[in-house]
This record gives structure tokens, sequence and C-alpha cells, in this order.
């Protein structure tokens, strides 16, 4: 199904769990930041006590965070390096210089979450704030067209085989194809007028998102529970091994897209599911996001996803029924630039500056305004960012291109709080 959406509003209050193999398993609400492990180290003789996060941490040496964690009284800490050396590790790991600390706080294996802080003398400012990002459908199903790009195909080769009518339902031979490289053009049916549409920090739309949802009428997948049978999680619930995450019993990965079901006899009769359609108004999750008040600046943490999960009642995948069956996963959501923030910070006196804009942030520090300006169209940065009314009838029509990935189950994904080895740069990537 496909549906063009847009960034509505933030879930600060989401519950999050991270399953770890080590039993080290976090459960925090997404405003709480980003959880990690503790070990302790040396680098150049020096000793650190290095942080190891679930996602990526966005830090850089000389800023500082905020710990779940109380050392005598104080939760900041200033940021002394990043990384452990090893391949990979940069954006995983952050280090404190270890002044001599004494007690249990920084012990090895101990967990907690930290927020971002970039200045401790102004925290309620520049203490960055963690949520889930939420999309609001703004197309029915039969506003969005998908046709086939004539004879174009995508890098991806094509994968058949030859199977005989021995091993085949109907005993007649095929051909069975298991992956496609054609590409597709998708484009709504009518213009959208965007005036008026704010974003989930309340600025003019600058985005909106290609999302693309299993609809599953075959009935091969998504087995309900109470309902729902299309899973969600992020990035960090993807593990080598089927993550408990996803299990049927597990009501925080549940999506809000109710299925309905058909059943058909044949020798047996077997009920198979789907999922039902979105309408505008909607609103369905999205990525796991940083924001800071005082760079005005989004940062994705960590994405969102879906899985499909395999309907055992029809295709079983194992001897015994499990609530946890193998699948698929994909990124539902694609955006597709519309306007471009400056990469510059504009400040103002609001007694001296004229047109300072709605979603400007107030300093009561500086006593002053920061917010980003907008491009105008046809516009490009020192850094190639911008976007242009390509047509003369004034109209913006936003492209992007996407690869659509279904994920099999089993993927090697780094599972960092398990000890993941960054020294070991892998050979094969994820798409081989």
């Amino acid at each position: 199904m496909f549906y063009l959406t847009y960034p509505h509003e933030n879930d600060y209050t989401k519950q999050l769990t991270y399953y770890s193999t080590n039993n080290n398993d976090v459960n925090w609400v997404a405003s709480e930041g980003i959880p990690f492990t503790i070990t302790n180290t040396t680098q150049n003789g020096n000793g650190l006590v290095s942080f190891t996060c679930i996602a990526p941490h966005g830090l850089t040496p000389g800023e500082y965070v905020e710990l779940s964690l109380t050392y005598r009284n104080e939760k900041i800490f200033q940021v002394n390096s990043i990384g452990n050396g090893a391949f990979g590790s940069n954006i995983y790991v952050f280090n404190l210089f270890n002044i001599g600390f004494t007690g249990s706080t920084f012990n090895n294996g101990t967990i907690g979450t930290f927020k971002r802080v970039i200045n401790p003398d102004n925290l309620e400012e520049t203490k960055s704030k963690y949520y889930i990002k939420k999309y609001k459908v703004i197309t029915n199903i039969s506003d969005v067209a998908i046709t086939k790009a004539g004879f174009e195909k995508n890098v991806f080769g094509e994968e058949k085989k030859l199977e005989y009518s021995s091993i085949t339902p109907n005993n007649l031979t095929r051909i069975s194809q298991k992956s496609s490289s054609n590409s597709y053009d998708v484009t709504s049916n009518y213009d959208l007028n965007f005036a008026g549409y704010y974003d989930n920090q309340k600025r003019p739309l600058n985005e909106i998102s290609l999302t693309i949802i299993n609809k599953g009428y075959s009935g091969y997948f998504n087995q309900p529970l109470n309902g729902v049978g299309l899973k969600q999680g992020w990035e960090f619930n993807l593990s080598k091994n089927i993550n408990p995450w996803w299990d049927l019993n597990n009501q925080k990965s549940n999506t809000n897209i109710p299925v309905s079901a058909y059943t058909l006899t044949n020798g047996a009769t077997k009920t198979f599911y789907y999922n039902l359609d979105l309408k505008p108004g909607d609103v369905i999750d999205g990525d796991f996001c940083e924001w800071n008040d005082y760079e005005q600046i989004e940062r994705v943490v960590s994405h969102y996803y879906q899985k499909l999960k395999y309907n055992q009642t029809v295709f079983q995948t194992t001897n015994d029924f499990s609530n946890n069956a193998p699948g698929f996963y994909y990124r539902p959501h694609n955006p597709m630039t519309l306007r471009v923030f400056s990469d510059y910070i504009e400040t103002g006196d609001v007694e001296n500056i004229d047109g300072i804009p709605s979603w400007a942030f107030y300093s009561r520090t500086d006593q002053q305004f920061r917010w980003r300006d907008l491009y105008t169209y046809g516009f490009l940065d020192n850094l190639g960012r911008g976007v242009d009314y390509p047509f003369l009838n004034t109209a913006q029509y936003p492209y992007t291109q996407v690869i659509f990935r279904l994920i099999p189950e089993g993927i090697n994904y780094n599972e960092n709080l398990d000890g993941f080895d960054f020294s070991l740069k892998p050979l094969i990537d994820e798409c081989e």
C-alpha cells in the first residue's frame, strides 16, 4: 500500500525495549534518551569510562552528557573522546576521562541512558529531547498510482530457479523468481497544497514521505493477535536471532493497523489475513529522533521498521507453532524534500529584528530568538542544498529514488550491548 504522509507530532512517552543476548535488556521511555552499557578501559595510559550505545550517539568530543546515573550528586559529564580505536566504533562509543571514580556507579556492565548537552551552564535550553516521530496520512490508497517504469531495471540482479514437477504443488515444472530488479514510478493523482501544514516541530512543512506498508492479501503473513498482525520496531530491535521484541504477545511492538480475513476450503478450511487500508488523518509511528532547541536540528537516532511475519496456520515454518515467527523487515517511510532549512542559525532581538518566524526559539539565557531560515526556491547553499520550481506553472514536483528492501530474518545486525567486536571489518554487507 502506498501513501503520502508527513511528520506530524512527537511521542515522548513511547515505551521502548532493547533485548540483549547477554541479558543486558533495557526498558526505557523515549524521552529518557539513548541507552548504554559501561566498560572501564585505558587509552594511551589514561583511564577511561567507555559507554557503548545501542544506536548512534550523535556526540562530539567536548560536548556533555546528562546521565541517568548519579555520582556524588552530579549527572553532567564532559565527553573526552569517541570510539575505542576499532572499526566503526566512533558512532556508538563515547568516553569519559576517569578522574578516579570510586564506588559502583561506573562499574563494568552498568546500564543507563543519556541525553546530549551542548552547554551545562544553560542546561534546559541546550539539552536534547528524544521522541518517536509520528506521521499523518495525507492520501487515500486510490490517490497514489504505481506504474512499471517501462523496461528500466535497477542495479540489483534477478534471481530465478527452475523447479521440477516432482517438487511443485501442481506437479508442473515452472520457473520461480525470488527477486526482481524492476523499477516503478509512484505519483499522486492530483496536486497537493501544503499551505498551512506544519511539521512535528511546528515549522512550515519541509518534507513529505512516500510511506509503503504491507497489504498481504495473499494471507501468508501477519496472523493477528488481538486484531493486529503487522509488527513495528526500530533498528536497535533487529538482531541475528529472532528478537523477543517481535513476539505476538508483546503489545509494545504492535502497529495500529488492523487486519481483516477471509477463509478458503480445499480439503481443509484455512483463514487468511491481510492489513486494512489507511485513510487521510490516520497517524502511524516513525523514527526515534533527537531534537535540540538551541541548535534547531533534528537527528534520526534509529530508523523505524515494520515486520511481516509468517501466518503459521497456513504456512508453518517450524514443527511447533511459535508466537515469534520469522519474517521480513522493511522501512516504511521514504522522505522527499519540499524545502530546506539553512545550515546557519539566525539570531535576533525582538525589538531590533523584523520578520522573526513563528517557529523561532526564544533563549531566555541569551535574551534573543534563534531559528533557521527556509531557503527560497532556486537558492543552493555552499553544501549544494536547496530546491527549485522546475516548471513554468510554478508547481513543485518533489522527487526521490527509493530502494525498497525486504530484509530477511537472521541478518547480521550489530548487537552493541553484547560486546560487538568493532575491530572486525565486515567482508560482506547486509545486502549480500
